[in-house]
């Protein structure tokens, strides 16, 4: 009889222990993990402040439909969605109060399908330093994890930005030899010196300057192809940031030193204009290293003058000697 029953406590705990150990995996289910990117065609990183959407046509990637993410910048997310480990869950006593600090905080990473459909959504709260990981939620669920990934981030809000100028390519041109069709560069404030170069289709090249057209013969093909090749992975040095409305209507009733406008092969523009700023050390004196500029009327970022100089030429370059 006594053997029955030990059998049957046996039996109980046995029971018990996988309900237990049943629970504590549900609750660990990593439900924030992402095994499979390759179904991946948009990624939404966005606060109440900055958004960054990574849209991806045509196998081309693109932030904000304008800009060109950085090499590594999807592989970086990549990664972190595969690996993302679930340290521990966050006792339910405690949940309440970070949920609402996560739903202050707003901020979200969501990753599409082709169809627009969400795969997996995270809530990203703050990171605790005492458990070494950040606290988040997958799936708009009331269930609160810390998480991190191992070997590459622990902090996810602060390493996993939603403002557009931590993912992209600093570049202003970005062409090769063939795509461009035009040049145009002028120097408000010393107009004699400005220039138009047209590469046409039939190998012809015409530069116009100051009511003077150059053809073919009168020029040095050399300089041109030159020149062209300048404007292949040309980078600004940084945004400006903080930059207030009143301060960009102050910059653009400045008159630029310099505005080059560059179409490609699709009638596709691109421009910059360049302004003077202040040596930020010494503000009665004009910065000779970088200066302030505007790339196509909407991004203030500052540019390096040394990755600029070899576009900002006159037509006398192109002439034959």
């Amino acid at each position: 009889m006594q053997i029955k029953y030990q059998i049957i406590a046996l039996a109980k705990f046995i029971i018990i222990t996988i309900f237990i150990s049943s629970c504590k995996n549900d609750d660990k289910a990593n439900k924030f993990i992402l095994n499979d990117t390759t179904q991946i065609s948009k990624i939404a990183i966005y606060t109440l402040t900055d958004t960054s959407v990574f849209i991806k046509s045509e196998n081309k990637w693109l932030v904000n439909n304008k800009f060109t993410p950085l090499p590594k910048a999807l592989y970086y997310i990549f990664r972190i969605a595969q690996n993302v480990d679930i340290k521990v869950p966050v006792a339910k006593e405690k949940s309440d109060s970070i949920i609402n600090s996560i739903n202050k905080k707003n901020k979200n990473i969501v990753f599409y399908n082709e169809n627009g459909e969400v795969i997996k959504s995270w809530q990203i709260g703050d990171f605790n330093e005492e458990q070494d990981a950040t606290f988040a939620i997958a799936n708009n669920t009331d269930k609160v994890y810390l998480v991190n990934v191992p070997g590459i981030i622990n902090d996810l809000d602060k390493n996993i930005p939603a403002e557009e100028y931590y993912w992209i390519s600093a570049y202003i041109f970005d062409y090769k030899p063939h795509e461009i069709a035009k040049i145009e560069v002028s120097y408000p404030l010393n107009i004699s010196k400005s220039f138009v170069l047209e590469i046409n289709k039939d190998g012809t090249n015409i530069v116009t300057s100051n009511n003077m057209k150059y053809m073919n013969e009168e020029l040095e093909s050399k300089a041109i192809g030159a020149y062209i090749s300048y404007f292949s992975a040309v980078k600004f040095d940084s945004f400006l940031n903080n930059f207030t409305k009143a301060k960009k209507d102050s910059l653009l009733k400045q008159k630029a030193f310099c505005i080059i406008n560059v179409t490609d092969i699709n009638n596709k523009k691109q421009s910059l204009k360049g302004y003077f700023r202040q040596n930020p050390e010494n503000t009665s004196k004009q910065d000779i290293n970088t200066y302030n500029a505007v790339i196509n009327n909407k991004e203030f970022v500052t540019v390096n003058y040394f990755d600029t100089d070899l576009l900002m030429k006159t037509a006398e370059y192109f002439k034959t000697k």
